[in-house]
């Protein structure tokens, strides 16, 4: 839990956009140099950030401007969730199986375009890694391993979307295009988040494609 003036810092960077420690301490009715000490730790922490600095209408130094970082505007209550599921839920009414299929193929490619992975032929290892970062890059909390001579499991314990998919199974399926494109083979999907799983896995079966046959280490 946020300590009490963090929280109260945080809130009044965020209406006033930007802060001094001179405002804060008038503010807070705190010496600067405890407002400091808590400003040191919202930003150990990633949560704000120097922009500049601010002269002083009087003879002294200027001061250090903070600022909330994106982490810290994460923090603070919004209506995506809302709004995403709207949204969902007129494409679901407007759209077709076969055109929602469609959309969640364009969807996934578009992603797929913005990854920067190794150009292929790369060794499977190679590029399961390199997926994997950029997934956890989108906050998929993606990790893998090699099961056998010939398997690797692909495994998300984050899904970005996990208060959506119950209800527009659609994002499971563009999922699964998603890491398809990225690694560059078919994928067996073992569970997902729709079912109710707390994680989803994907297995790649190396041996089934004639595609990769010679190519990956052993």
């Amino acid at each position: 839990m946020m300590h009490g003036i963090r929280q109260r810092i945080l809130d009044m960077i965020r209406r006033n956009e930007q802060v001094t420690v001179t405002e804060l301490a008038a503010a807070l009715s705190m010496a600067p140099v405890s407002v400091r000490y808590h400003l040191d730790i919202l930003q150990n922490n990633g949560l704000i950030t120097i922009t500049g600095v601010k002269r002083k209408p009087r003879a002294g130094r200027p001061e250090q401007v903070y600022i909330l970082t994106e982490e810290a505007l994460e923090r603070f209550p919004n209506n995506y969730r809302v709004l995403a599921a709207g949204l969902l839920a007129e494409l679901q009414q407007r759209l077709a199986g076969s055109t929602a299929g469609a959309l969640a193929q364009i969807v996934a490619s578009r992603l797929a375009a913005q990854a920067p992975l190794p150009v292929l032929p790369a060794t499977f290892p190679a590029r399961i890694e390199a997926v994997t970062h950029y997934l956890n890059d989108l906050s998929y909390a993606a990790q893998w391993q090699r099961t056998d001579h010939d398997h690797y499991l692909l495994q998300i314990n984050n899904c970005p979307y996990a208060a959506l998919v119950v209800d527009f199974p659609e994002l499971c399926q563009m999922d699964k295009l998603l890491v398809e494109k990225l690694v560059g083979q078919p994928v067996q999907m073992h569970c997902h988040k729709c079912n109710g799983e707390s994680h989803c896995r994907y297995v790649f079966d190396l041996s089934t494609s004639s595609q990769n046959a010679g190519n990956m280490p052993s």
